[in-house]
């Protein structure tokens, strides 16, 4: 047998055994098509984070910047998605802040300098923007029910962001379309 033979062995082998890996972890979701329950998207949210990370780790030993890019993007939604499953309205604005930070981490908002890596970044600043939002949203909504709500003194700081995300997403629109259309 020679050594080409014995590495395609040696990699079906692993791809084999990664398959049994992921087979395992669809039978612990309820239902294989869709995630229905907390604990099903706990679950679901626990093994894309650690399987993103693993990923991003050696995206970063490679030198592949923009992947790890995409794969904290990733990330981010996973967030965003278990606070959809999340019953406390606190949670929900903590996973939503966790996700909002990952975003930051990806790009300064503060800064207009943007390449055109503008596919992603468009994604990013419009899921601040929309997070941002919903934030708010939360807040204001248990303002009405809760006259002092600890969370009101962050109430403009989230609305000035959002705002800005907005501006950042629809100047990058911009750009791109008076990019396709010279």
């Amino acid at each position: 047998m020679s050594s080409t033979t014995s590495v395609k062995f040696l990699i079906l082998t692993h791809l084999e055994e990664n398959l049994k890996i992921i087979h395992n972890y669809t039978n612990q979701v309820t239902d294989t098509y869709y995630v229905t329950t907390r604990d099903d998207a706990k679950s679901v949210f626990l093994h894309y984070i650690k399987w993103f990370e693993v990923t991003k780790t050696c995206y970063k030993k490679i030198g592949f910047v923009e992947s790890t890019k995409l794969i904290a993007y990733n990330i981010s939604t996973t967030y965003k998605y278990l606070a959809y499953f999340e019953p406390d309205k606190d949670n929900q604005i903590k996973l939503l802040k966790r996700q909002i930070q990952i975003l930051k981490d990806i790009c300064d908002i503060d800064v207009y300098k943007v390449t055109l890596e503008n596919f992603l970044m468009r994604r990013i600043y419009c899921d601040l923007a929309v997070s941002y939002a919903i934030i708010v949203d939360m807040i204001l909504e248990n303002m009405e029910f809760n006259t002092t709500y600890v969370e009101e003194g962050n109430l403009k700081e989230y609305i000035r962001n959002s705002v800005k995300c907005y501006k950042k997403y629809i100047f990058l629109l911009r750009s791109y379309y008076n990019k396709k259309l010279v």
